[in-house]
């Protein structure tokens, strides 16, 4: 039995200029990467006793400048099969690590943080509303 984990590690690529960002990012919450939007639903993490595999449930935007926002993805994603589930992107791929229970507060990303490409927004975002 998986248990709900608070926080979600992810590793993203930019294919484009090959730079690889890992990050902690709370569920519930969404933030941004290059121009894709994700938002984090749930996090499991098997207990240590049981064979180990993190799932997470994310949905993914591309949110830009004078567009209707398009979703890539909307599904679970597993760290020990990203294949089973990865998300399609010409330019951004997206996996998950694992999940957490506990503050990593070096890969936290929050309201404060602005590294490169990546930024927090908050959960109450109308970027992300469509008409279904």
């Amino acid at each position: 039995m998986a248990l709900p984990a608070k926080y979600v590690t992810l590793r993203g690529l930019d294919k484009v200029t090959a730079r690889v960002f890992d990050l902690d990012a709370e569920v519930g919450k969404t933030f941004r990467f290059g121009n894709l939007e994700i938002e984090i639903h749930a996090c499991d993490k098997t207990p240590e006793v049981e064979i180990p595999e993190c799932k997470a449930y994310l949905e993914i935007w591309e949110n830009k400048a004078n567009e209707t926002p398009k979703r890539y993805f909307s599904s679970w994603m597993f760290s020990s099969s990203p294949s089973i589930s990865a998300m399609d992107h010409p330019v951004y791929d997206i996996w998950i690590s694992g999940c957490k229970f506990s503050k990593d507060k070096k890969n936290l990303k929050t309201d404060s943080d602005n590294v490169d490409e990546i930024d927090h927004i908050s959960k109450e975002s109308t970027l992300l509303t469509t008409d279904e």
